[in-house]
């Protein structure tokens, strides 16, 4: 069941502030570093995690997202941050009959704000994965969560 826009504006916005800010203190020499032998490295989380953006732009606007694949840290942040805004305004103006209407992406049909957790989940577990390489870095990183009033 889903609930009003705005809260998953909130929502995404609430984690996707601090993983800006954690981007921010990541030296762009350290984009290729990976927590374990095979795993993706720090830019390939955040071409990930931009591939989803990616999916939530072209299933609310119906309009065609670059892939990204990007090589610098600072290069995929500047992306991310473009992406953010456009992405919360888009999420906070659904109306609930969007919300509970069906959306097929890739041949897989959920109703959309299934859709919506999804993604919502898929960043926060490379969040998670992001706040560890930072640690391996030396890096303090921000409070994981950022609830707006």
């Amino acid at each position: 069941m889903s609930y009003p826009a705005q809260e998953y504006s909130d929502a995404f916005l609430n984690h996707r502030q601090p993983l800006l800010e954690l981007l921010e203190k990541i030296p762009d020499d350290q984009s290729h570093f990976t927590i374990y032998n095979g795993g993706l490295s720090l830019v390939n989380q955040i071409n990930q995690l931009l591939g989803f953006d990616n999916s939530v732009l072209e299933a609310l606007t119906q309009q065609t997202q670059p892939a990204p694949n990007y090589t610098a840290l600072s290069n995929a942040l500047a992306h991310l941050k473009i992406n953010t805004p456009q992405i919360a305004e888009l999420l906070a103006a659904l109306p609930k009959t969007n919300l509970d209407a069906n959306l097929t992406i890739e041949g897989e049909t959920r109703k959309i704000y299934q859709w919506l957790d999804f993604v919502r989940e898929h960043e926060i577990h490379h969040k998670g994965q992001l706040w560890m390489a930072a640690r391996m870095l030396k890096i303090e990183p921000p409070y994981y969560i950022k609830m707006e009033s």
